[in-house]
């Protein structure tokens, strides 16, 4: 029998403290060699601008084994239904039987924030309070959940072009979260005090201008995730300590790092989370250093969430078996 799982179970399975555990060590596995993973296949040029992923890993320690397809359609917003949508199949590494079938939109969204919360325990500044949002979608709001396990935060200010989406996001993450919520007028205003930037964003082209970002921020970039696309300038780069979560998946995908190297203008090294995470490389070396996590996800990420709403599942008794024997 297989375990299916729908959004709504992951939702009342997946805690997002756990999650960052979880995807923690799976950078540490990945450092030590302790977990596998395939470039991501990807197809892009689907109709209506569209993006389809499929991810496969396997950590050893966790006896995880799965892949994940992904598919973004940022015109979804225009109709209300989710901009990303997934399926994870989970896999039993002894056997090769198939374990669980999970809806994998929420799952998706939580362990992006729960990488950017790994992110953020390393390499922003202990006593970061303020967040500057970039933003309103199911994204910004796991991204907001990521900031909230790590550091004691207090406030944030909120930017997205859509005054009626960000009115209602910030009433509904005020409420849920406890903390106060200021809405800019204008991009750079998110960055005035801000010790903490997050741009998660459908936008193809840089949110706001890189020179004005602090000394000592640190920036969690997840919303472009194609080589043409970016929501960071050349200047916020340039300026700052880039950390990936796979080099080798940035340099085929994220648009703010290939842009500028295409035209010239990279003049910063690029570090991997693993290495971070691992002690291999020094997360900040100052505290007027400004920091940039440009994530792109991969399938560590996904693998090792999934298996943690797979085991809760089996505890809780939660999901539906079903077969996948056609003679049953």
């Amino acid at each position: 029998m297989v375990l299916f799982l729908t959004s709504s179970d992951v939702k009342s399975l997946l805690n997002m403290d756990e999650a960052i555990e979880v995807v923690e060590k799976s950078f540490v596995d990945l450092a030590r060699g302790r977990a596998t993973m395939t470039d991501r296949g990807v197809i892009t040029d689907l109709d209506e601008d569209g993006w389809m992923g499929v991810m496969t890993a396997h950590l050893r320690d966790s006896r995880s084994l799965g892949s994940k397809i992904v598919t973004v359609f940022t015109h979804n917003k225009n109709s209300g239904r989710p901009t990303t949508q997934g399926t994870v199949i989970l896999i039993d590494p002894d056997s090769g039987d198939l374990l669980s079938i999970i809806e994998a939109g929420w799952l998706t969204a939580v362990r992006t924030g729960a990488a950017s919360g790994v992110a953020t325990k390393f390499l922003a500044r202990k006593e970061s309070k303020t967040i500057g949002l970039f933003g309103a979608g199911i994204q910004a709001r796991t991204q907001l959940m990521g900031m909230l396990s790590v550091r004691d935060i207090e406030s944030v200010k909120l930017y997205a072009p859509s005054m009626i989406r960000v009115e209602n996001f910030a009433a509904a993450m005020s409420e849920e979260f406890g903390i106060k919520f200021q809405i800019v007028p204008k991009p750079n205003d998110g960055l005035v005090d801000s010790d903490i930037v997050i741009t998660a964003t459908t936008s193809k082209i840089p949110i706001f201008d890189g020179s004005k970002i602090e000394s000592g921020t640190h920036l969690n970039c997840v919303g472009a995730h194609t080589k043409d696309s970016r929501e960071l300038d050349s200047a916020a780069i340039n300026g700052a300590r880039v950390v990936v979560d796979l080099k080798s998946s940035a340099m085929k995908e994220a648009g703010d790092i290939l842009i500028p190297m295409k035209g010239g203008d990279l003049h910063t090294d690029i570090l991997e989370l693993a290495d971070v995470v691992s002690g291999k490389v020094k997360a900040r070396n100052s505290a007027s250093e400004i920091t940039i996590f440009k994530s792109t996800g991969i399938s560590i990420e996904d693998i090792s969430t999934a298996k943690l709403v797979y085991e809760a599942a089996v505890r809780r008794g939660v999901g539906k078996e079903i077969s996948m024997d056609s003679n049953s």
